[in-house]
């Protein structure tokens, strides 16, 4: 009896555990599905506070609702997230060297240093009295250890960066009108230029300033000024539209150290704003007449014109830390991105602004851009994240990317384009490696296909040639050339021996190819039409092909027999490309018609039919085994659930033009693509490097009344710390 009763009451513990366990998981997934719902809905009104409810959404369950929203977040437009009350109107903003504070000034002669980590913290400074009346130019000595401020007032102050207390001035002549201040030559030593035509160089001290000379610039004025990071060029602007250039080093010269003019084009408005991007290499100059150009030093050459955007004068530029992006403002009340990593750069806008641009600023390394515009004493943030976590750019190529490969230790990408070119890619610094492999025929890549050691790449070559290579030095260990007139190759395969290679013929033959004797083996034949892909298992026992005559078909690879009726029989619908999950217990192809289809190997049952809105799909990728990705004609990257038969989130942009190829990393949940804009875009799948993401990209927190409004039995835990 005793036992008995102990039995009940364990196992009675044991469902009230089980109870509680299951009652917290249903609270997990009714609170998120709860904050999805509200992140899906404030997307259109409230996009910055959307970012920080999606995601708590994801972070309290992960699911295929809370991934869909948190992908719609990250895709969102250009957003404002806050905005903090300043004393006045601000009239400049100045990033430290390093970018970690920003100075800012404004129309009443007060100055504040911030921290760029949060535009919600207060100042770690105030001088509300600086000046007497408005701030005109300011700049950080090129240590951050000084900031020099020129005023209305005709006075010339330089401060200390940390406190603003104020270390020194100068006043008199040559300070009648200072609009534009450089830190150049070492960390002491500043130039500033104004209405009066010089340049006039300041030594910056703790004892204060000391005018130690003048270069001479055969101007009538001075109205803008960049220096590069280094300090050593400096680029002036006149009001005839003239940009010089000066090697600061030599500004005792009797020539001032002038290295030359930039002439072709050439402006014919006043230049109102110089900025050198963090690299030192070039700098972007605008004029009144809303002109705006990115120039080369070297050279002292052009680079490219940045049109169409701006209807005013522009007055503020900025680049983002590394140099990928640059925003411009202008006084007809725009603010513009400009997204710099691209054959095609891309313009987007920023709204809503209250006036003309007074200032712009990039802050939180790059994440958001800070604005000052008319005469509201408002300093308002925006997202501007330089680093896509959905679609990043690596920029190289010039003609459309058909092909990528990623080697087996995730190192190193490598991608083919319609030119013959191989470029080989760093994924940890996202940089190229080395120089480009060329082909001597110009023939377009069509496949590549790497051994399992990283030792030998295959490069298939749309006239037939393939080449194997040694991976590491790029050297030509094989030549093969697929026979007959029709000779063209689309897609290729290695099997994991590492020896066979099965190629894609245009004569609708599959051929199977010995890499060390470089000996054709077998042919295959059974596609009516062009054979378009080919594809191992990953135990290298099966093939899978897909040609123009609409049929999928798998392969015995030792008998070379077809492994019985074709999996798909469309005629009239091109079939161009297949994959096996990393398992290989499933196989996807993708369509001419639009759709994905899925099938179970083993039993050869179509699992799923993905339509792609109509949108041609040129490949297809696992991303473990139940996802796919999609490579489509609209340029769009689409993400499928496989077991739910469902798309997850919105289609993915990036790509200008036709997405043609995909490579997926399991591990790291990475997907890359190539396409018709010849980027190679990376697209991070990892849900959990979303989530810092988003929070950058949010305006604040739910505040707990909110929270206990969307989630009645959550306790609250908002996931971003950005106070409400």
């Amino acid at each position: 009896m005793i036992f008995g009763l102990l039995a009940i009451a364990l196992v009675t513990s044991g469902f009230g555990w089980w109870k509680a366990d299951q009652n917290g998981h249903l609270r997990q997934v009714a609170g998120a599905a709860a904050l999805s719902t509200d992140a899906a809905l404030r997307l259109a009104s409230d996009p910055a506070l959307a970012q920080s409810v999606a995601a708590d959404a994801l972070a309290l369950q992960e699911n295929s609702r809370s991934v869909a929203v948190a992908m719609d977040a990250l895709g969102a437009p250009l957003h404002k997230v806050s905005t903090v009350a300043t004393n006045h109107p601000l009239t400049a903003l100045v990033p430290s060297p390093g970018g970690r504070f920003v100075a800012s000034a404004d129309a009443a002669g007060g100055l504040q240093v911030r921290k760029t980590d949060s535009q919600q913290d207060p100042p770690i400074a105030t001088h509300l009295g600086a000046h007497d009346g408005r701030v005109s130019a300011l700049a950080f000595s090129r240590d951050g250890t000084w900031l020099l401020s020129a005023g209305a007032d005709r006075v010339l102050r330089l401060w200390d960066a940390k406190n603003l207390e104020l270390i020194g001035e100068a006043s008199g002549q040559g300070l009648d009108e200072i609009v534009s201040l450089a830190a150049v030559v070492d960390d002491n030593t500043m130039v500033g230029g104004g209405v009066d035509g010089k340049l006039t160089v300041w030594q910056l001290g703790p004892g204060g300033l000391e005018r130690i000379g003048d270069m001479p610039t055969q101007s009538k004025g001075i109205t803008a000024l960049g220096a590069s990071p280094e300090g050593d060029r400096l680029v002036s602007g006149a009001p005839n539209g003239m940009l010089r250039l000066w090697d600061t080093a030599n500004w005792q010269a009797d020539d001032g150290g002038l290295v030359g003019e930039f002439t072709q084009p050439r402006y014919y408005a006043a230049v109102s704003v110089i900025a050198f991007a963090p690299d030192g290499q070039s700098f972007a100059a605008a004029t009144t007449a809303n002109d705006l150009d990115l120039w080369q030093v070297e050279g002292l050459e052009h680079l490219r014109n940045l049109d169409g955007q701006h209807t005013g004068a522009v007055t503020a530029l900025a680049f983002e830390p590394e140099g990928k992006q640059l925003v411009s403002g202008a006084q007809d009340r725009s603010a513009v991105l400009w997204r710099l990593d691209q054959p095609q750069v891309s313009a987007e806008r920023l709204g809503d602004l209250a006036g003309p641009v007074n200032a712009v600023v990039f802050a939180e390394q790059g994440e958001q851009v800070w604005t000052s515009s008319g005469s509201e004493p408002v300093l308002t943030s925006w997202a501007a994240s330089s680093e896509q976590v959905l679609g990043q750019p690596l920029i190289g190529h010039r003609a459309p990317v058909n092909a990528i490969v990623l080697s087996s230790d995730r190192r190193t990408l490598i991608s083919g384009d319609a030119a013959g070119k191989l470029l080989f890619w760093d994924l940890a610094s996202r940089e190229r490696l080395g120089d480009p492999v060329l082909d001597d025929e110009k023939s377009p890549v069509t496949g590549l296909a790497l051994d399992r050691q990283d030792q030998v790449l295959v490069v298939a070559h749309e006239n037939g040639v393939l080449k194997v290579l040694d991976a590491q030095t790029h050297a030509v260990r094989q030549r093969m050339t697929t026979p007959g007139k029709t000779a063209k190759v689309w897609g290729i395969s290695l099997a994991r021996d590492g020896q066979t290679l099965a190629t894609a013929g245009d004569d609708h033959l599959i051929r199977l190819w010995n890499l060390s004797s470089g000996e054709q083996t077998a042919t295959l034949t059974g596609h009516g039409e062009p054979v378009q892909d080919v594809a191992f298992s990953p135990d290298g026992a099966v093939l899978a092909s897909s040609g123009n005559d609409g049929t999928v078909r798998l392969w015995d690879v030792n008998s070379h027999a077809p492994l019985g009726p074709v999996l798909l029989d469309k005629p009239g619908v091109r079939v161009w490309g297949v994959a096996f999950s990393p398992d290989g217990s499933r196989l996807a192809a993708s369509g001419q018609d639009g759709t994905v289809r899925v099938w179970n190997v083993g039993n050869r049952a179509l699992v799923a039919e993905l339509d792609n809105d109509d949108a041609p799909v040129d490949d297809v990728a696992f991303a473990g085994a139940d996802h796919v990705v999609a490579t489509n004609g609209d340029g769009l990257i689409r993400l499928w659930d496989v077991r739910n038969r469902a798309l997850v989130g919105a289609p993915m942009k990036g790509h200008t033009g036709w997405a043609d190829a995909v490579a997926v990393d399991p591990a790291t949940r990475t997907a890359f693509t190539g396409g018709d804009d010849a980027t190679v875009r990376l697209w991070n799948l990892d849900r959990e490097k979303w989530l810092p993401h988003l929070c950058r990209r949010a305006s604040r927190s739910l505040t707990e009344h909110e929270w206990k409004i969307i989630l009645p039995d959550n306790d609250y835990r908002p996931r971003c710390e950005r106070a409400a």
